[in-house]
Order: structure tokens, then C-alpha cells, then sequence
């Protein structure tokens, strides 16, 4: 009987939640297109939606409610008890005002811009985050996958990658093929978006939001405003146009080297801050088996202020080469107990440092990782088949 009432004592003193899993696709309201790399979160977590829109999230309560924003569109809430598959997202700014602007006031809003940014970067440049990255290499000899948990520092752009737990998938018709990844720098990539500190790789390189003046000779900037129904202002600035006609870089040949340069739109709100930076970095030169080969890299960054200054929420990169084809995200999961686990500093690449750290399961357990896309549960798939899955 004693035996008895202890475990029905044990048994009221347990959780009485359990851990489920809520999935959904994220779509434009107007148009039906999905929406790829959309914010979620929870209370508790967070992830983002993959490049079909789809995403999956841990929740603890079948009536949990997910919050879903997106950069020009309109904040949802989800009650997860409704069971919803798709979500329908409002576009919040739906005219395009074009502005007469004097060459002044678009300086005077990067200027404005970059002043935030030097400031929240030198009251938070040493805040080191958790970070969720997969990146999936398609080549001649196969696919291959890696995911890995990474700490870093988020403020401004992503720097000092360190790998905490790591995983590789790699399909290849020679079961003793090294993989490719180990000789790709792809990593240094992570580093991206209009305004660059303390990355080494770039130091070379032209970015719309280090030198005004400079940039403004170089982009030719223009800038636009869009208002929402409350009357917020998002500044556009369009940073694509202008650069090349005026060098003539569309002509150079291949063995040429260049300066990497960076173009595209960014956007910030009426404090002037950043809040997305959808690029293109051109004449980058990656190395691939100890070699360098040029590689033109379009990416997307989107910004968080959830902390009380600009750092990066998550980025998706991808390009290619007559060698290969990478698609990468990285998701700040909004956790600073990197600091709280081994990780190992990356150097060349992100292979060597996930082979050090090795495969910590907890991870896994305690976190909702971006939901695969279809060909990147194949590779996993595929490559558990083949026994290539090295934890």
C-alpha cells in the first residue's frame, strides 16, 4: 500500500504536459505563393519556415499559441488548437509611395542607419548566441547535407562561428569519396550583409553601408517608402543599380580578381533601424580543394531587436559554380548558453570543427530545427541508407 501511494504521489508531481510537434505552411494571402524564411516562434522557441513555406515547431500544449512576422507583412497569432495546415499572411504595406529625394536625404538615412548600427555593435559586439545551421552542397560526385549547432556573435552580421554539435550526410557513388565539404570555406559566407565587422574575408570588399560617400558614387541609391494602414513608414533603399554600369565589371574574364562586391535592397523602420537586407555578393572567390574559384552569391538577411540592438535573426545563402551548388540557412535561436557547451572554433571549414566537436544528442532533443525541404530529406534519407551518416 506504502509502494502504492508513492507512485501516485510520483505520478501527480510529474508534468502534465507533453511535447508536441505543430506543422503548417505559411502562404501569401494575396497572391497564395508561399512564404519562405518566415519567422515562428512560441513562447519557449523558435524556428522559420524553409524555402517551400512549410515549418515545424515543438509545442508543449495543443493549445499553444505561434506568433508568425515577416518583413512587410502583417503579425499573425495562430491558436495551434485550431490545426490549421495553412497560413495565410496579410501584406501590411500595401502601397509603394515613391518619394522625390535630394541626394542629401538618402544620405542622411544610411548615415542615420549606419549610426545605428556602429552603435548597437559596440555595446554588443561580444554577445555570443546559439545558432542552428544546415547547408546542402549538390555536385557531380553527389549531394551532401550538414547540420550543425553553432555559437557565435550576432551582433550586426554573424562572426566567430564555433561548432557545438554537428552532423554530415553525404551521398556519393564512391563509398570512400572525401567529402567536398572539406575543402570549401563556404563559412566565411555566413559573415554577409550591407554593413561587415571584424570579418577578416571581407576586409577587401565594397558594402553599401561601410563608407557613404563611397557608396553612394558606386550604387547609385535611390530611395522609397512604404506606409501600412497605421501609418508606419519602412524606408527601401535600392542599392543594385549604378555599380556596374560605371566600372564596367560586366566585361571582366575569368581570371580577373576583383574587390567582392555587395548590392542590394534594404530595408529599415522610421527609428532607423535594419531590419532586412536582401543582397548579392559578386567576384567572391571561394576555395574548393585548395584552389580559389569565383562564385556569385545571392542571400537574404533578416534582423531581430529583440534584445535591445540589430543582430541577426537568420540568413539564406545560396550559389553556384561549374563545380557545385550550395543552398545554406543559419536560425539564431535566441539562446545564449553557447557559452554553456564545448564548442570548437571553426577554421578552414565547417567539416574538421563538426568532426571535433562530434554529436550531442541533447541538442537535438532541445530545440525545433528548420523543417527539411523534400530533396534535403532524401539526402538524409539516402544517406542513413547507405550508412554515411557521421555523428
Amino acid at each position: 500500500m506504502k509502494h502504492l501511494f508513492f507512485l501516485l504521489t510520483l505520478l501527480f508531481c510529474l508534468p502534465l504536459t507533453a511535447q508536441h510537434t505543430y506543422r503548417a505552411r505559411v502562404v501569401d494571402s494575396a497572391t497564395g505563393e508561399p512564404l519562405p524564411y518566415v519567422n515562428v516562434c512560441t513562447a519557449h522557441r523558435k524556428t522559420i519556415s524553409n524555402a517551400k513555406g512549410y515549418f515545424a515547431i515543438w509545442i508543449d500544449s495543443p493549445r499553444e499559441y505561434v506568433q508568425l512576422t515577416h518583413v512587410g507583412y502583417e503579425k499573425q497569432s495562430v491558436n495551434t488548437a485550431s490545426k490549421t495546415s495553412v497560413i495565410k499572411l496579410k501584406p501590411s504595406f500595401h502601397e509603394m509611395k515613391e518619394v522625390v529625394i535630394f541626394p542629401f536625404n538618402v544620405d542622411d538615412v544610411l548615415n542615420r542607419i549606419v549610426k545605428r548600427l556602429k552603435k548597437d555593435y559596440t555595446r554588443s559586439a561580444d554577445i555570443e548566441t546559439m545558432f542552428f545551421m544546415r547547408s546542402m552542397l549538390q555536385t557531380e560526385m553527389g549531394n551532401e547535407m550538414q547540420e550543425c549547432f553553432l555559437a557565435g556573435k550576432s551582433a550586426v552580421n554573424f562572426r566567430e562561428p564555433a561548432v557545438i554539435s554537428g552532423k554530415l550526410w553525404c551521398e556519393t557513388d564512391d563509398m570512400n569519396q572525401e567529402s567536398m565539404l572539406r575543402h570549401l570555406n563556404t563559412h566565411v559566407l555566413l559573415g554577409l550583409g550591407p554593413y561587415v565587422s571584424n570579418s577578416p574575408f571581407w576586409a577587401t570588399a565594397l558594402f553599401p553601408l561601410h563608407k557613404i560617400r563611397r557608396s553612394r558614387g558606386a550604387y547609385e541609391p535611390t530611395l522609397n517608402t512604404q506606409v501600412d494602414d497605421n501609418g508606419n513608414f519602412l524606408y527601401k533603399i535600392d542599392l543594385r543599380h549604378g555599380f556596374f554600369q560605371l566600372k564596367g565589371y560586366d566585361s571582366l574574364r575569368p581570371d580577373e580578381k576583383p574587390a567582392p562586391v555587395i548590392i542590394g535592397d534594404i530595408y529599415a523602420d522610421e527609428e532607423y533601424r535594419l531590419l532586412r537586407f536582401d543582397g548579392e555578393a559578386h567576384f567572391v572567390m571561394l576555395r574548393s580543394n585548395e584552389k580559389a574559384k569565383r562564385i556569385t552569391v545571392k542571400f537574404q538577411v533578416e534582423y531581430t531587436h529583440e534584445r535591445g540592438f540589430t543582430e541577426v535573426s537568420h540568413m539564406h545563402l545560396e550559389g553556384k559554380n561549374e563545380d557545385y551548388t550550395f543552398d545554406t540557412i543559419l536560425l539564431n535561436l535566441g539562446d545564449e548558453s553557447g557559452e554553456k557547451y564545448p564548442a570548437v572554433l571553426v577554421k578552414s571549414n565547417l567539416l574538421d570543427a563538426m568532426r571535433f566537436a562530434g554529436y550531442d544528442e541533447r541538442m537535438w532533443e532541445q530545440y525545433s530545427i528548420v523543417q527539411r525541404t523534400i530533396p534535403e530529406e532524401q539526402i538524409a534519407k539516402g544517406s542513413e541508407a547507405r550508412g554515411q551518416n557521421f555523428d
